[in-house]
């Protein structure tokens, strides 16, 4: 069995992985969306209000942008480093009002987020804000660049190892 035939398998694979993470995005934002904002907040998915006590940018280029919520309202608290979040204006929904953004550091009623974004948002200091925790695809996007290298990998040691591994 040559690479090629091999490699089938693999792509298979991809595809059922891609799968999944959409399966596994909509079972999010359904979960999220049958939850009321009170629940969003006992479950510590969600922190408001919340204010702006720095922001500025990174050595890279990126954004930070320190918050802190007034109010401690959950022991629950699910906005850990490195988590993906939304950082918004409850003022309206739109994704113009929106920044996505990273936890680089939290503490019990602060949060240092970090965003690939260019300019600080506009409303960045007009309450009221909030901060609400977003689908993460980082596990996913490491097994597709594994499943990418696998496939991708032609060494013969490597082929029996995919051999191997498809039975």
């Amino acid at each position: 069995m040559d690479s090629e035939e091999l490699n089938v398998y693999y792509f298979e694979l991809k595809k059922l992985l891609q799968v999944e993470k959409e399966e596994d995005f909509i079972f999010h934002k359904n979960q999220l969306a049958t939850l009321t904002t009170k629940q969003k907040l006992e479950l510590g998915y969600l922190w408001k209000p919340v204010v702006v006590t720095s922001s500025g940018f990174t050595m890279g280029g990126r954004i930070f942008i320190n918050i802190e919520r007034r109010i401690s309202q959950s022991l629950n608290n699910l906005l850990q480093p490195g988590k993906p979040v939304i950082f918004f204006s409850e003022g309206t929904n739109d994704e113009a009002n929106q920044v996505k953004a990273t936890i680089y550091s939290s503490s019990k009623n602060t949060l240092k987020l970090i965003a690939n974004t260019r300019d600080l948002p506009e409303w960045l200091n007009k309450p009221p804000l909030a901060v609400e925790i977003d689908f993460d695809e980082r596990s996913y996007k490491v097994m597709e660049n594994a499943l990418e290298a696998v496939i991708k990998n032609k060494e013969p040691r490597i082929l029996e190892f995919k051999k191997l591994f498809q039975g």
